[in-house]
């Protein structure tokens, strides 16, 4: 009879899901991910396969927890200038409390992996195409609505977007400023929107 599991998937996930955020993929060893979890390396491999599945595994976790709840949020909104004023605001909020100088595990590994087309690097940019088609219906849905001039291409917009917050998540890692993300998101959504009323938040 087969042994039934005495540990928590979801639990030891969570917990590699947060050693690679801090760390990266590959200052990460086996060893590490070992002693994160509380999992022996026989468990580990049981339950999760090698470090590359554990990875891709620890990247679904996180669009489930943190990203694809960001994304459904925005569509929810039926301002899509509140929406993205919203997600600007949560963004600041995290790089500058309990995410201070983590930025994203999505953001990071993708710097991490550069260019590569096949295993990981084509998963992690394929989440960001995901993202930016989010964002070129946000933009013509609030060019629908009057809130974005219907002069400005909503591809081109979004992904100054989809840049602009991978810059704010990249900063984050060594900057914790508020004002200043404050500003910088004002900027980027004042060009989107045009200046926001007087008396509104910075976002």
């Amino acid at each position: 009879m087969a042994r039934q599991k005495t540990f928590e998937p979801d639990e030891a996930l969570d917990k590699a899901m947060r050693l690679f955020w801090r760390r990266g993929y590959h200052a990460t060893s086996i060893q590490d991910l070992v002693e994160a979890t509380g999992l022996n390396r026989a468990s580990l491999y049981d339950t999760f396969g090698g470090k590359e599945d554990l990875f891709l595994a620890a990247v679904e976790r996180y669009l489930a927890q943190v990203n694809r709840a960001r994304l459904a949020k925005l569509r929810a909104n039926p301002s899509p200038q509140s929406a993205l004023t919203g997600y600007f605001e949560d963004l600041i909020a995290f790089a500058t409390g309990e995410g201070r100088h983590l930025g994203c595990l999505l953001t990071n590994s993708a710097i991490e992996f550069g260019e590569r087309g096949e295993g990981i690097g084509q998963r992690l940019y394929g989440l960001f195409d995901e993202v930016e088609e989010t964002l070129v219906g946000l933009i013509e849905k609030a060019q629908a609505l009057g809130e974005v001039s219907p002069a400005k291409d909503p591809r081109a917009a979004a992904r100054f977007l989809l840049t602009m917050i991978n810059g704010m998540r990249v900063m984050s890692r060594v900057k914790s400023d508020d004002a200043a993300w404050m500003r910088d998101a004002a900027s980027g959504l004042s060009w989107l929107f045009g200046e926001p009323p007087r008396g509104s938040k910075a976002v």
